[in-house]
């Protein structure tokens, strides 16, 4: 394997390893993004489903304060006034002393009907009054058909509501909620959830749910007042209560701790699901007489009402009952046993085709991308020039070892008087001459391909006539034919002798003078031994074209044919003299010029090369 293929493995093993990271980079910064957009569009969704959950409690708050702030009494149709707030239930009394509770004309869109179950499961209604007839006070109020339809709710909620399953459910409850649920006192599961939870979103989502269970706690537990009929009915709330009430332990049952009096004690309302019927109710003893009193929630008005407030946020939310437990409490309501189910939300976080990370990338790749070719053109300029250096070095040197030996043989014989004959003598000093002119052609070569290279060639350009250019170098390109023992021929019509040109007439010289010694070197075995110069007109240019008759040029060399030092010492010492270099520095010069040399594929003849000038 040679230095170059070395080299080439490598470069490409760097080049592998370098994308290789640019890869590992760019996958990591991609899900980088992912993770971070997804993250994103789960808070702005969990925003919106923690604004939603707030909405829709404080919705609720008001139709909870106005149910639990309800007095005992008023779940009778009929109450006696005049009394003390402990003896309501008791006797009728008197037809005059009889006072309709407000439930029996407050319609609300929200609830069915109101009732109450006795001790011996009797259920029974303030919106269906026993009395029959009723006061034409009442009847005046009370709206036509009104009692027949709470009758017929008052049968259904007979159908679902068993009073024992009530019972029990309120006993799970809590016993008392208090005023604030403070972090310490929370469940367990929510307090676990808080503190060890990796994902923000779900620690915060827990803590709202700790907030709203803590607002809708104190609506449900805080001092209720409303005068009725003289007096002061206040529900079940601290500021009540004795302090013998408030300072007993908390293992006391509901009965012992909550009361307005020691004769009344109302329990804290509860939401509660029976099948698809959701309820509000709670406990009440007045003396040694238990009661459930609650109301009997219209579910679908309430879900299509909640649906409205959070139409803007939620678009596509819908509802589904909830045993109250804390494993969602992300999506829980406070006031209800409900569950939140969000469905599709546009969180409005979209993703950008040509993101900030995403166009850094694209620059990164494109970078990396240009340093890779620039650094594999860099690095095959950098071993072509040394190729070519090494050919070069090798071609000079056979080229500099033939007529340096012909210079050292030759006037070693000279000065020693080995060469007697005159004659012998005159050729021996031509042959000598004709060798420095070798050397100097091809030293002049070198330098003017050198000052090329390193651009510090500058062309002394002048305007003359075509026959003028061509009468100043025609000896010499004649003279280097002869040499060769071959003839030269300008065809120049009469019309172009006038032709202007704009050129460097020296540069001109060494281009012709290097195609010409060309044609000298391997047309020699041709029996038309002629070099022609013919002169045309193409477009706006003039081409000067130099042919021979020699054998021409392979197609196989014609791809290398203007690369400088194209030729190894190996060919170089089985061709003519040379090194390789007159046809390059040749097609710069003429470039240089603002022309061009080109080889002429189609003669069918010898070897053809067309120099183009522009015309002044």
């Amino acid at each position: 394997m040679n230095r170059s293929a070395r080299t080439w493995i490598l470069f490409s093993l760097c080049i592998l390893l370098g994308f290789a990271a640019l890869v590992a980079v760019t996958l990591s910064t991609l899900r980088m993004e992912r993770s971070e957009l997804q993250a994103r569009r789960k808070a702005a969704v969990e925003e919106k489903v923690r604004l939603a959950l707030w909405r829709m409690d404080s919705a609720l708050a008001p139709l909870v304060v106005q149910e639990s702030g309800r007095p005992y009494f008023q779940f009778n149709a009929f109450y006696p006034a005049g009394r003390s707030y402990a003896r309501m239930n008791e006797g009728a009394g008197s037809e005059a002393s009889l006072i309709p509770s407000p439930l029996l004309f407050t319609e609300n869109p929200y609830v069915l009907l109101h009732f109450q179950i006795d001790a011996k499961d009797r259920f029974s209604s303030p919106q269906v009054p026993r009395r029959d007839p009723l006061p034409p006070a009442v009847q005046a109020q009370v709206k036509p058909g009104q009692i027949r339809i709470a009758s017929v709710r008052l049968e259904e909620l007979t159908r679902f509501l068993v009073p024992k399953v009530l019972r029990d459910q309120l006993e799970k409850s809590d016993q008392i909620a208090e005023v604030s649920v403070p972090l310490d006192l929370a469940p367990k599961e929510i307090k676990q959830k808080v503190a060890l939870s990796g994902d923000p979103q779900s620690s915060m989502n827990a803590q709202e749910f700790l907030a709203r269970t803590k607002q809708a706690s104190s609506v449900n537990l805080s001092p209720k007042s409303q005068e009725v009929y003289g007096y002061s009915t206040l529900g079940t709330g601290e500021v009540l209560q004795t302090a013998e009430t408030r300072n007993r332990p908390r293992s006391q049952s509901w009965t012992q701790q909550v009361g307005v009096s020691p004769e009344v004690r109302e329990g804290p309302i509860k939401p509660l699901w029976f099948g698809s019927n959701l309820v509000l109710a709670r406990r009440v003893s007045v003396g040694s007489q238990d009661y459930l009193q609650g109301c009997w929630l219209d579910w679908p008005a309430i879900q299509a009402w909640l649906k409205g407030t959070i139409s803007d946020l939620l678009p596509a939310a819908e509802f589904a009952a909830s045993s109250g437990g804390h494993s969602e409490e992300g999506r829980l309501m406070a006031a209800l046993p409900v569950r939140l189910v969000t469905g599709p939300v546009p969180s409005g976080i979209h993703t950008s085709t040509f993101s900030p990370i995403r166009l850094s990338l694209l620059l990164a790749w494109g970078c990396a991308f240009i340093a890779s070719l620039s650094g594999a053109l860099v690095l095959h300029r950098a071993l072509q020039l040394s190729e070519r250096r090494g050919a070069f070095v090798s071609a000079v040197t056979h080229e500099l070892r033939t007529p340096l030996t012909t210079f050292r043989l030759y006037t070693e014989m000279l000065a020693s008087d080995m060469v007697p004959d005159e004659q012998d003598r005159r050729s021996f000093l031509a042959t000598l001459m004709a060798e420095a002119d070798r050397l100097d052609h091809l030293v002049k070569n070198v330098l003017a391909y050198s000052r090329l290279e390193s651009r510090r060639a500058r062309a002394n350009l002048e305007v003359l006539p075509l026959d003028e250019l061509l009468e100043r170098h025609q000896e010499r390109l004649r003279q280097r034919a002869v040499q060769a023992g071959m003839a030269f021929v300008i065809d120049l019509r009469e019309e172009l002798k006038s032709a202007r040109i704009r050129t460097d007439p020296s540069v001109v010289e060494q281009i012709l003078f290097n195609l010409v010694d060309n044609a000298c070197k391997y047309a020699i075995p041709a029996e038309d031994r002629t070099i022609h110069l013919e002169i045309f007109q193409e477009h706006s240019a003039i081409v000067l074209r130099v042919r021979d008759h020699g054998p021409g040029i392979a197609a196989q060399d014609r791809k290398r044919l203007f690369q400088p030092f194209s030729k190894s010492a190996r060919e170089a010492a089985h061709t003519a003299p040379g090194v390789g270099l007159g046809l390059a520095l040749s097609r710069n010069l003429a470039r240089s010029l603002g022309g061009d040399l080109e080889y002429d594929a189609t003669a069918s003849e010898g070897a053809v090369f067309k120099l183009s000038l522009p015309q002044a």
